[in-house]
């Protein structure tokens, strides 16, 4: 799994490597993220919780799925290897240098992960009335 903050522009919320060389260039100025700590693509940057938004918090994640039903010896061999190769000083920083922080879970974490993430803002979308286009 691999997570990339989040910054707050005049347009929306944004993954953090969305404006990350516009900051560094002077051409905007990147106010806090919404991470739980500074980011070390922009480690200047303060997060929201600094800036007195304790409640501000959000990281976005990727992760690799399989087919249901997998079997749990073979999930675990994928995710080991894939957690030994994130770990590795020249994967991280290829995703460092495209605004992703590579964090490597087991399976077990990254479904805890998910389901709080659901239980956050499963609430917070009903009440927005939003419905995906699922066509």
């Amino acid at each position: 799994m691999s997570s990339s903050r989040l910054s707050a522009s005049a347009s929306g919320i944004s993954a953090l490597s969305d404006f990350a060389e516009l900051h560094r260039a002077g051409k905007l100025r990147i106010l806090a993220i919404s991470g739980a700590e500074r980011s070390p693509l922009l480690p200047e940057v303060p997060t929201f919780k600094e800036q007195g938004f304790a409640e501000v918090e959000g990281v976005g994640w990727n992760g690799v799925y399989a087919p249901a039903r997998t079997p749990k010896p073979v999930i675990d061999q994928l995710s080991s290897a894939i957690v030994t190769a994130l770990r590795t000083p020249e994967v991280t920083q290829k995703f460092i240098a495209v605004g992703l922080e590579p964090t490597g879970t087991t399976p077990e974490e990254f479904a805890a992960i998910m389901a709080a993430d659901a239980a956050r803002w499963d609430p917070i979308i009903k009440a927005s009335g939003f419905a995906a286009d699922t066509q």
